[in-house]
């Protein structure tokens, strides 16, 4: 995909001309048996009336469907996970220590994964309950 300018736009893939539209819409989906309505993004070209997406694009549109679903059932978002690392200044890898589970497993629930209830609770627990903290981070701290 070619990138245009600063403003990051890509040119159309039908006609290499710089003149798409980002638009959205809401979407249903169903993930794990839940209809959820998330915003959808994709690329526009006026001259063909075309729509597409893709690379980032796709990437940011499964995500949004995933925390759709997240939300709905009451766990925390990708973007909650990344600010309770974030306020506790933890990389993923001391996530993962904390949470007993493998790094990977940290990166794939805040890119692709949608995250068991279990977990969830054990991640609100941290940010809720500071003994519960101070207990995890001194079992982990010799990892």
């Amino acid at each position: 995909m070619k990138i245009e300018g600063e403003n990051k736009m890509p040119l159309c893939k039908f006609c290499e001309e710089n003149h798409l539209e980002l638009r959205h819409e809401t979407k249903r989906v169903t993930l794990k048996g839940i209809e959820v309505e998330y915003d959808h993004k994709f690329f526009y070209c006026p001259d063909l009336e075309e729509e597409f997406e893709e690379g980032d694009l796709i990437d940011e549109n499964l995500n949004a469907a995933r925390n759709a679903y997240r939300k709905k059932v009451s766990l925390l978002t990708s973007d909650e996970i990344k600010a309770i690392r974030d306020r506790f200044s933890l990389s993923q890898k001391d996530l993962a220590v904390l949470l007993e589970m493998g790094e990977v497993s940290i990166t794939r629930i805040e890119t692709k994964l949608i995250q068991d209830k279990t977990t969830d609770d054990t991640i609100r627990r941290l940010v809720e309950d500071p003994i519960f903290l101070l207990n995890k981070l001194e079992k982990a701290k010799e990892k």
